[in-house]
């Protein structure tokens, strides 16, 4: 397991400095919350079913962000908006990870 850590630096390369920094805050935070969730919860959720799981709670995830944002349901104490979001960002690595053979216990099936 390598022991790399990681920089976001925003330096205004991408032209927005401000944007920059806004995307690389919701990125350190997404992280945040997949460590706590991988600390609640584990891998093992994940590697029973790969990428087919994830496309699951993705939509799952999907249908929760309809109903809060375009049709005005309110958000709950347990799952905001921006949690919400935050998880289908990170569900988004998860299933690259997955397909990259990458995630604890799961192994790439193809044909």
């Amino acid at each position: 397991m390598s022991s790399d850590n990681y920089i976001l630096v925003a330096d205004g390369s991408s032209g927005s400095p401000d944007l920059e920094q806004q995307m690389a805050s919701r990125m350190v935070r997404a992280f945040e919350i997949f460590k706590e969730r991988q600390r609640k919860y584990g891998s093992t959720n994940i590697s029973k079913r790969g990428p087919v799981g994830v496309l699951v709670r993705l939509d799952d995830k999907l249908a929760r962000l309809d109903n809060s944002v375009m049709r005005g349901a309110a958000e709950t104490a347990d799952e905001t908006v921006q949690d919400t979001c935050f998880d289908i960002a990170n569900y988004a690595f998860i299933l690259d990870i997955c397909r990259a053979g990458m995630w604890p216990g799961w192994e790439v099936r193809r044909g």
